[in-house]
């Protein structure tokens, strides 16, 4: 089994990432985004309140103008305070159900480990079926599979921040290092194409250093 080149150490690893499994953010999801709509809830309220406060007839039975002025920076600011209570919560309810996944991977890792060594402990001599080392190795490359598609989508959709998608990244790369995990992701993303998106493949090929050992 080969060691396969990992993927060039770039500055931003998850900005690369996502522009080779072409992921970019729908523009009305940027819209939609918290500093967009800060910004433009300001813009409102200002213009709001300049129209209030601009030089003209008084009208019998107006309200004073800075009472409304009043009001309307008041409603900004409250709606400011609950728009970004909301984004803050699903950002974080994004960021456990990720170290909830990561938790899953940390959990095969450990029973594989724990599974290997009770059957060396019963036989010292005699090497555990391979079977089981192999299927103990595909759930860990499910997981890891599983998470970066999870973490890809989430950033598409902008739940996530980038540097939840630079930790997961690297994580997966992190994973590359082992040879045998390498030649699962190369079976299950380019042998095998197992209900995986086609940006999570072309995400995984390159972490795992496939693109540079198909174009070598």
């Amino acid at each position: 089994m080969t060691q396969l080149a990992p993927a060039p150490d770039v500055g931003s690893l998850a900005a690369e990432v996502l522009r080779r499994a072409r992921i970019k953010v729908p523009f009305w999801r940027i819209l939609t985004g918290k500093r967009t709509v800060l910004v433009t809830t300001a813009v409102v309220v200002v213009a709001h309140a300049l129209y209030l406060l601009r030089p003209h007839e008084p009208v019998a039975g107006e309200e004073d103008p800075v009472a409304r002025v009043l009001a309307t920076v008041a409603a900004g600011i409250a709606f400011a305070f609950t728009y970004v209570q909301w984004h803050l919560g699903r950002e974080e309810a994004s960021y456990d159900k990720y170290y909830d996944r990561m938790r899953l991977v940390n959990e095969h890792i450990d029973a594989a480990g724990r599974e290997y060594a009770r059957l060396r402990e019963l036989a010292p001599k005699e090497e555990p079926a391979s079977w089981l080392l192999d299927h103990h190795r595909n759930m860990i490359t499910f997981a890891e599979l599983d998470n970066l598609e999870y973490v890809l989508g989430k950033r598409r959709l902008n739940y996530v921040e980038d540097d939840l998608v630079e930790r997961a990244v690297r994580t997966f790369r992190a994973q590359c290092a082992q040879a045998w995990f390498c030649e699962k992701v190369r079976f299950w993303t380019v042998q095998t194409e197992l209900g995986y998106r086609p940006r999570t493949r072309a995400a995984a090929r390159f972490l795992a250093g496939l693109d540079t050992e198909k174009n070598a």
